[in-house]
Protein backbone atom coordinates (compact mmCIF):
# COMPACT_ATOMS: atom_id res chain seq x y z
CA UNK A 1 0.00 0.00 0.00
CA UNK A 2 2.67 2.40 0.44
CA UNK A 3 2.96 5.51 -2.13
CA UNK A 4 -0.76 4.72 -3.13
CA UNK A 5 -3.24 7.65 -2.75
CA UNK A 6 -6.62 6.39 -0.79
CA UNK A 7 -9.07 8.34 -0.36
CA UNK A 8 -13.10 7.51 0.84
CA UNK A 9 -13.81 5.64 3.84
CA UNK A 10 -11.97 2.54 4.84
CA UNK A 11 -13.27 -0.76 6.02
CA UNK A 12 -14.00 -0.33 9.54
CA UNK A 13 -13.20 -3.55 10.93
CA UNK A 14 -10.41 -3.22 13.67
CA UNK A 15 -7.63 -5.14 11.38
CA UNK A 16 -7.86 -3.68 8.22
CA UNK A 17 -8.33 -0.12 10.09
CA UNK A 18 -4.82 -0.29 11.63
CA UNK A 19 -3.75 -1.93 8.20
CA UNK A 20 -4.29 1.01 6.39
CA UNK A 21 -3.39 3.71 9.20
CA UNK A 22 0.04 1.76 9.83
CA UNK A 23 0.57 2.08 5.77
CA UNK A 24 -0.11 5.74 6.00
CA UNK A 25 2.05 8.73 5.33
CA UNK A 26 -0.70 11.16 6.65
CA UNK A 27 -4.38 10.86 7.40
CA UNK A 28 -6.77 13.67 6.62
CA UNK A 29 -9.80 13.12 8.85
CA UNK A 30 -12.59 15.03 11.03
CA UNK A 31 -11.83 14.66 14.65
CA UNK A 32 -13.62 11.62 15.35
CA UNK A 33 -12.34 10.23 18.95
CA UNK A 34 -12.13 6.72 17.72
CA UNK A 35 -10.41 7.43 14.17
CA UNK A 36 -7.75 10.09 15.48
CA UNK A 37 -6.90 7.88 18.77
CA UNK A 38 -6.82 4.82 15.95
CA UNK A 39 -4.28 6.94 14.32
CA UNK A 40 -1.90 8.33 16.98
CA UNK A 41 -1.61 5.11 18.34
CA UNK A 42 0.19 3.59 15.57
CA UNK A 43 1.69 6.91 14.88
CA UNK A 44 0.37 8.73 11.64
CA UNK A 45 0.82 12.07 11.61
CA UNK A 46 -2.69 13.87 11.46
CA UNK A 47 -4.18 17.17 9.27
CA UNK A 48 -7.80 17.21 10.98
CA UNK A 49 -10.39 18.96 9.41
CA UNK A 50 -14.32 19.91 9.69
CA UNK A 51 -15.13 19.04 13.12
CA UNK A 52 -18.47 18.55 14.10
CA UNK A 53 -20.01 20.26 16.87
CA UNK A 54 -19.84 18.93 20.32
CA UNK A 55 -16.72 16.57 21.21
CA UNK A 56 -14.68 17.41 17.66
CA UNK A 57 -13.72 20.67 18.67
CA UNK A 58 -12.05 19.62 22.27
CA UNK A 59 -10.22 16.84 19.88
CA UNK A 60 -8.82 19.24 17.83
CA UNK A 61 -7.71 21.60 20.71
CA UNK A 62 -6.20 18.85 22.43
CA UNK A 63 -4.45 17.67 19.80
CA UNK A 64 -3.07 21.21 18.27
CA UNK A 65 -2.18 21.73 21.95
CA UNK A 66 0.20 18.60 22.45
CA UNK A 67 1.26 18.89 18.86
CA UNK A 68 -0.42 15.70 17.70
CA UNK A 69 -1.84 16.95 14.73
CA UNK A 70 -2.23 19.77 12.09
CA UNK A 71 -5.96 21.38 11.70
CA UNK A 72 -6.82 22.71 8.38
CA UNK A 73 -9.60 25.16 7.53
CA UNK A 74 -10.90 24.42 4.12
CA UNK A 75 -10.15 22.62 1.22
CA UNK A 76 -7.30 24.70 0.19
CA UNK A 77 -5.44 24.50 3.43
CA UNK A 78 -5.68 21.21 3.78
CA UNK A 79 -3.82 20.55 0.27
CA UNK A 80 -1.00 23.16 1.86
CA UNK A 81 -1.00 21.50 5.50
CA UNK A 82 -0.17 18.23 3.36
CA UNK A 83 2.38 19.61 1.32
CA UNK A 84 3.96 20.98 3.96
CA UNK A 85 4.10 17.80 6.15
CA UNK A 86 5.27 15.66 3.41
CA UNK A 87 8.26 18.05 2.63
CA UNK A 88 9.23 18.57 6.43
CA UNK A 89 10.43 15.15 7.92
CA UNK A 90 10.99 17.00 11.33
CA UNK A 91 7.48 17.91 12.06
CA UNK A 92 6.36 14.99 10.80
CA UNK A 93 8.67 13.25 13.21
CA UNK A 94 8.01 15.50 16.08
CA UNK A 95 4.29 14.84 15.53
CA UNK A 96 5.23 10.98 16.04
CA UNK A 97 7.05 11.55 18.60
CA UNK A 98 4.64 13.79 20.58
CA UNK A 99 2.02 10.56 19.77
CA UNK A 100 4.45 8.09 21.07
CA UNK A 101 4.85 9.50 24.23
CA UNK A 102 0.68 10.23 24.64
CA UNK A 103 -0.86 6.65 23.14
CA UNK A 104 0.07 3.17 23.54
CA UNK A 105 -0.87 0.00 21.60
CA UNK A 106 -1.00 -1.53 25.11
CA UNK A 107 -3.17 1.07 27.08
CA UNK A 108 -6.30 -1.53 26.67
CA UNK A 109 -4.06 -4.33 28.28
CA UNK A 110 -2.64 -1.57 31.31
CA UNK A 111 -6.58 -0.59 32.04
CA UNK A 112 -7.28 -3.91 32.58
CA UNK A 113 -4.46 -5.11 34.45
CA UNK A 114 -4.96 -2.05 36.50
CA UNK A 115 -9.18 -3.22 37.53
CA UNK A 116 -8.33 -6.57 37.41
Amino acid sequence: MRGDLIIGRYDTETEAAIAYNKAADILITKAGGLTISEAATVNVPLVLLNAVPGLEPHNIKFFNDNSLAVTSAGNHSVVAAVVELLNNADEMNWIKENQRKMFSVNAASFIADAVL
